[in-house]
């Protein structure tokens, strides 16, 4: 069963922590054990301890809540935008050394995570697919908590941002195709891995347009200041 959702961080920190006590208070059935004997179910109390802090980081800065990366759609216009311009010094057939060839930027995982999230990033294969997740992002719903263990999960913050975590967006140059019109392509990295994005069919190579259009698109009307100013603007949750 899934625990309610929308508790203040220090009621989470109780109630994860209720649950895991709960575990370990109700698991152990009365028997025969000789003394000194160690139950093996305290590995499952690790587990589920894990679980309760992937579950917080989904709440407050992932999937759990809208906000959490809406809030990273200015970062991702600026990255839209720099593409754009990096096309055009291209097309115009600008001088090397005369144009912006790459773009660095800088932050903790409180801007890394709900930015990987706009992507798409870290969603379940297992139950709801890839694109029905990716369209309640489109959406601005919220999403459903990781899969409690034994069950396998993608979401686990020791994998989505350990330290010196990144994302990179490559923008490619490429002749066109009998397959394909386009002519720029855009990869995503994490941790320097290439990885599938919903938005572009589950390839990790995207055409500029869909990628501009399918993950950029739904979210473009967001202004930043109108997001955090507190008056609180529609969630879709």
């Amino acid at each position: 069963m899934e625990p309610q959702l929308w508790l203040n961080r220090e009621e989470f920190r109780v109630y994860r922590y209720g649950v895991a006590k709960a575990i370990a208070d109700n698991s152990f059935v009365p028997s025969d054990i000789p003394e000194g004997c160690v139950p093996i179910h305290l590995n499952l109390v690790i587990t589920l301890l894990e679980w309760m802090d992937d579950a917080e980081l989904y709440i407050l800065k992932g999937y759990g809540n809208s906000l959490n990366y809406r809030m990273a759609v200015p970062l991702l216009k600026d990255v839209v935008e720099s593409m754009k311009q990096a096309i055009q010094a291209k097309e115009k057939k600008r001088t090397p050394g005369s144009y912006e060839k790459e773009r660095l930027r800088f932050a903790h995982a409180k801007t890394l995570l709900p930015f990987s999230c706009l992507l798409g990033l870290f969603l379940e294969r297992s139950g709801e697919t890839f694109r029905h997740q990716f369209e309640q992002i489109q959406k601005e719903q919220r999403g459903r908590l990781p899969q409690v263990p034994p069950q396998k999960r993608k979401w686990r913050g020791s994998t989505m941002v350990p330290f010196a975590s990144n994302n990179m967006l490559i923008l490619y140059s490429c002749p066109a195709t009998e397959k394909s019109t386009s002519s720029y392509f855009v990869q995503v990295l994490h941790n320097e891995h290439p990885v599938p994005m919903p938005a572009c069919h589950h390839f990790d190579f995207c055409a500029f347009e869909v990628f501009r259009e399918t993950v950029y698109g739904p979210h473009e009307k967001h202004k930043f200041y109108t997001l955090c100013n507190g008056k609180g603007e529609h969630t879709g949750d």
